[in-house]
């Protein structure tokens, strides 16, 4: 749709004036699609083979012109197209000498662009699979790379292969697509595009695909890729893209998804070889922070603040390249904190803090930055995204999409009971509104149906309540329990938003559940779903007792 009737014209105007050659493109609009594609093979074969090639090339090209020319005027033809062989008839044709004529190229691209127009074929799944299988691709690619900087020949070329690529339906067809050539054919067709916005935008597409093949799972042989995929400049040309063209809301998306999918799973440091050492392995991750990859990110979630779409492909995308494990290490969550992505997620969440799906991709992204268990990044958190997080609990409670992540980011940035700046980060959240937000949505849960989420809201709620401190008289023979300062402040939140009610509640509607009698500890209840909320029950009173007095 981006090229428009208009390129037509010009493909028309490149073919020539030849009158007994344009007048016989009523002829071959009237042809069926086996005999039409009869034609292009022949005509292929006469091109290749002729010592003066000059009306051949003329032939050629009209026949390779009426494939897109029927398409565009009868888009339902696709699904007939493709089951007559469309793909491998044309993919062959730019196997040989055809390859090196734009005009050729430009209409192989455009038959292969626009028989997937509307894009639902599900019905012609297998020859899309069984063409990219035998390598289909690479024609492709060798057009990209014979016409580079020729924008009329790139965008139906990346298109097709974009089309080729989505459509493909077994994970043995991407990874069989892979190679560093085809990589490398889309980072260089997007360099020399001169900031082509739909060759961008096609060519980030198409990195998303070669990104991360599925076959198989997080194999040595997929990280192999991902380091292949690093080396070929995938990760640098996205990276530029959202540098260059960042303020485009469609390149942003495509490239946000891209890099999201680069850096999947664990920040997807790519595994060792057999005979690799370990300073030979590099992180996708690492390489979208060398490239300033992170600064262009947060540029182009800002210049998009008021477009949904493209703020949740940036939280995803800045998920992954933060995201810590035991194979990737700390880093991309210090270097995403340092860049102040949290201040911008946050930022995010807060403006369209009634859209359920931006509050979950928030709190992902946050729990992401949160596993690195880094004390700078909690305490990152805990000073500023605390807000964000009990904002979501309170306005989405009732959405588990919401809530449970919020959970675990809480139970993340409270849970560590050797921290010793575990109190100041508890401290924040309470000042947040946290302890309040966790008992309105256990107030929630007090319908029937809502005892699935109880044990996991008492259990995050009761980290508020943890303490054990106390005084000795003067003579050293009497100790008394002090409340801290941090723990009061969750207590205030916490009654300020009915937590004496509740607890009062919980107990005398579920008294089997409660029924711990003197001297017998929460471990001893009857029901194990109910331990939790006995424990925060007991630690709340032991608080409230405390500061009554």
């Amino acid at each position: 749709a981006q090229v428009g009737a208009e390129e037509d014209g010009v493909m028309q105007a490149q073919v020539g004036a030849e009158g007994d050659v344009l007048d016989e493109a009523g002829v071959l609009d009237e042809l069926d699609w086996p005999a039409l594609l009869e034609q292009v093979q022949e005509r292929s074969t006469a091109a290749a083979g002729a010592n003066d090639a000059a009306d051949a090339w003329v032939a050629l090209v009209a026949a390779l012109e009426a494939v897109p020319r029927r398409l565009r005027a009868s888009p339902g033809d696709g699904v007939d197209a493709l089951r007559a062989g469309l793909l491998p008839t044309l993919a062959a044709t730019l196997e040989g000498p055809a390859r090196m004529s734009p005009e050729a190229a430009r209409a192989v691209c455009r038959g292969i662009q626009l028989a997937f127009v509307p894009p639902e074929r599900l019905e012609v799944r297998k020859e899309v699979d069984a063409a990219v299988r035998s390598g289909a691709l690479a024609p492709l690619v060798g057009a990209m790379e014979a016409h580079a900087g020729i924008a009329a020949v790139q965008f139906p070329c990346m298109a097709a292969l974009v089309n080729l690529l989505t459509l493909a339906p077994t994970a043995e067809a991407l990874d069989s697509a892979f190679s560093v050539r085809a990589v490398e054919g889309v980072v260089n067709a997007m360099a020399k595009s001169a900031g082509d916005e739909a060759v961008l935008e096609a060519g980030c597409v198409a990195l998303l695909y070669l990104a991360e093949p599925r076959a198989g799972g997080l194999t040595p042989e997929v990280y192999a890729r991902k380091r292949a995929f690093v080396k070929g400049g995938g990760v640098e040309a996205l990276c530029t893209a959202l540098r260059d063209r960042g303020t485009v809301a469609e390149v942003a998306a495509a490239a946000f998804a891209a890099l999201a999918k680069a850096c999947e799973a664990g920040g997807a440091q790519n595994a060792p070889a057999p005979d690799a050492s370990a300073d030979e392995v590099d992180s996708v991750a690492q390489a979208v922070i060398d490239a300033g990859g992170l600064k262009a990110m947060l540029e182009a979630m800002r210049a998009h603040a008021d477009s949904v779409g493209v703020l949740e492909y940036g939280l995803r995308a800045l998920a992954q390249v933060g995201h810590s494990s035991e194979r990737t290490g700390t880093h991309g969550a210090r270097a995403v904190v340092a860049a102040g992505a949290v201040n911008t997620i946050a930022a995010v969440m807060s403006t369209f803090h009634a859209d359920t799906d931006v509050q979950a991709s928030g709190m992902r992204s946050l729990i992401a930055l949160s596993h690195s268990g880094d004390a700078d990044v909690l305490r990152a958190l805990a000073s500023s995204a605390a807000p964000a997080a009990a904002a979501a609990l309170r306005a989405h409670g009732g959405h588990h999409v919401v809530w449970e992540p919020t959970l675990r980011f809480i139970v993340e940035v409270v849970k560590e009971e050797g921290d010793s700046e575990r109190i100041s980060r508890s401290a924040a959240l309470s000042a947040a509104g946290v302890p309040g937000a966790l008992v309105s949505r256990l107030v929630l849960s007090l319908p029937k149906g809502g005892e699935a989420s109880r044990p996991a809201l008492c259990a995050a709620l009761d980290l508020f309540f943890r303490f054990d401190v106390t005084v000795s008289s003067a003579k050293g023979k009497k100790s008394t329990l002090v409340v801290p300062e941090h723990v009061e402040s969750a207590y205030k939140d916490a009654v300020d938003a009915g937590a004496v009610e509740l607890f009062a509640t919980l107990e005398a509607g579920l008294p089997d559940e409660f029924a711990c009698k003197k001297g017998r500890k929460a471990k001893d209840c009857r029901e194990d779903t109910a331990r939790p909320c006995v424990k925060v029950l007991a630690d709340f009173r032991r608080v409230h007792n405390r500061v009554v007095d």
